[in-house]
């Protein structure tokens, strides 16, 4: 088994013991016990298990020390239905950026830097319904109009994590097709960096 595939097994494990109240926490012993008793025919050493939880924190899908357990944004992967393995192939499609890291101290307006940048960044913190609203913004520019309509009144029904859930269920749906491909790369980002903004649950 792939450390992808397990990484997601372990994640819907720890998911589905935190909502039916059986756990809230775990330690990689105990993970590994319960693979043997719950998954027949599945064996998995504690190193394959280790190696898959540390994949799972590096990406802030689960927390903790030797004690972990599930983040919102590992809730969030889970209720979208998309698997880790699909979130690793969407990030690993997307085309690589090259970062400059500033520091700047003061009272900045805007500032831009690098070839060919259109990226202006100003001195206003940008909260999770700004990045909101840009997602919607770029699902229009994309013919999406729909789309965001309706990821507008989840949010209004069920807050902002729905909205992104039901977006993100959306796109995986619309995966086959082209149009469906070409918005994986801008919207998945989108969807991470408005979740970091979120307060925690």
């Amino acid at each position: 088994m792939t450390k992808l595939k397990l990484a997601d097994l372990i994640l819907h494990h720890v998911y589905a013991a935190k909502e039916q109240n059986r756990h809230s926490y775990y330690i990689v012993k105990t993970l590994t016990d319960d693979f043997s008793e719950y998954n027949h025919g599945l064996s998995v050493t504690g190193e394959q298990v280790q190696n898959a939880v540390d994949y799972l924190y590096e990406r802030d899908f689960l927390t903790g020390n030797r004690r972990f357990s599930i983040t919102p944004e590992g809730e969030d992967l889970v209720d979208s239905g998309l698997s880790v393995q699909a979130v690793a192939c969407h990030t690993f499609k997307t085309s690589p950026v090259n970062t400059t890291h500033t520091t700047i101290n003061g009272n900045v307006n805007q500032f831009a830097q690098g070839d060919n940048n259109t990226q202006i960044q100003n001195n206003h913190t940008e909260t999770a319904d700004d990045l909101f609203e840009k997602l919607m913004e770029l699902l229009e520019q994309h013919n999406e109009g729909t789309l965001a309509d309706e990821a507008k009144a989840e949010k209004k029904s069920g807050g902002i994590r729905k909205a992104l859930a039901f977006i993100t269920k959306k796109i995986a749906d619309s995966f086959s097709t082209k149009a469906g491909q070409e918005l994986v790369p801008l919207v998945m980002p989108a969807i991470a960096e408005i979740t970091k903004a979120l307060p925690p649950q």
